[in-house]
């Protein structure tokens, strides 16, 4: 168990925590970093019900966390059935000193740990050689002392030594992954900058995986992130709650509203059967629009 943890003051600078991590994301990822469970490999066990006491947040709200560092930050990954997590960029930032005592506190710790591909996720992105060594040196002595699953060490990375034709096959393969993750960014910024206006407006919780989904769905229907953050801000000033527990819950809801504002506005009258809004006038103009309810 750590009796304490750095954290660079450049954290706070990155663009990933400046632009889409919520207060809320921040609190969380903090937290995964220095909490006592966290240990020097950067995999540990820790679950969700420790998380939610030593936090605050509800079970519900660690689920929803865990889900969005996983799916959308990308940078941890948990087995709830090992109840370990994973610091995906753990090895980036805390093994810039080594030598014997470090060393043989890695070897203890990666001992200890069941979800042996947990340690080849961190694996990938450690830059002290002589730990990313150790750590591949773990999971080979693993796989040959247990062949039963051996699907962590399945990677050319962990393999050992590869001939020059497979180097070059991971090499553009590398370059595809890279390229398409370039084109998929600006989408993903857009759905969280959307994400986290949400938030804000409905004042509690978290985005669903629905909502996000939903999100995309929305901007693959050609409605810009500046429309579609405008029109969202005006459905919840033009919402009336009909009790004290009436509130939005899904963005699903506001959807139906900015879709039927952006077509209203941008459709041609001719193509408006009738009119693609519910209240007010027919003609579509931004004046005469009066949201009454989806």
């Amino acid at each position: 168990m750590a009796t304490f943890r750095q954290i660079y003051t450049s954290f706070w600078q990155d663009p990933k925590v400046l632009e889409e991590m919520t207060p809320e994301d921040k609190l969380f990822y903090v937290y995964l970093m220095t909490n006592p469970q966290t240990k020097q490999i950067g995999v540990y066990p820790l679950t969700k019900k420790t998380m939610a006491y030593e936090i605050g947040y509800s079970p519900q709200a660690i689920d929803s966390l865990i889900e969005r560092f996983e799916s959308h930050h990308k940078v941890i990954k948990y087995n709830p059935q090992t109840r370990e997590i994973a610091l995906l960029n753990w090895g980036k930032y805390n093994f810039n000193k080594g030598g014997k005592p470090i060393e043989d506190c890695v070897r203890k710790e990666l001992n200890e740990i069941k979800d042996k591909s947990l340690i080849a996720l961190v694996a990938e992105r450690i830059s002290n050689e002589k730990i990313h060594s150790i750590y591949l040196q773990h999971l080979v002595d693993v796989s040959g002392n247990d062949t039963s699953d051996d699907t962590y060490y399945d990677s050319p990375t962990i393999r050992g030594t590869t001939s020059p034709q497979e180097q070059q096959q991971e090499k553009e393969q590398q370059q595809e992954k890279e390229k398409e993750q370039q084109q998929e960014e600006p989408v993903d910024g857009a759905v969280e900058i959307i994400a986290n206006k949400f938030m804000q407006l409905r004042g509690k919780g978290f985005p669903s995986t629905n909502d996000y989904n939903v999100i995309k769905q929305v901007i693959d229907d050609g409605v810009p992130t500046k429309d579609i953050l405008y029109y969202l801000e005006e459905c919840f000033r033009h919402y009336t709650p009909k009790h004290s527990m009436d509130r939005i819950n899904s963005f699903a809801y506001c959807a139906q509203y900015i879709l039927n504002r952006y077509m209203a506005k941008n459709l041609p009258k001719s193509k408006r059967k009738g009119g693609v809004h519910s209240g007010g006038s027919q003609s579509g103009d931004e004046s005469d629009f009066e949201y009454i309810g989806l």
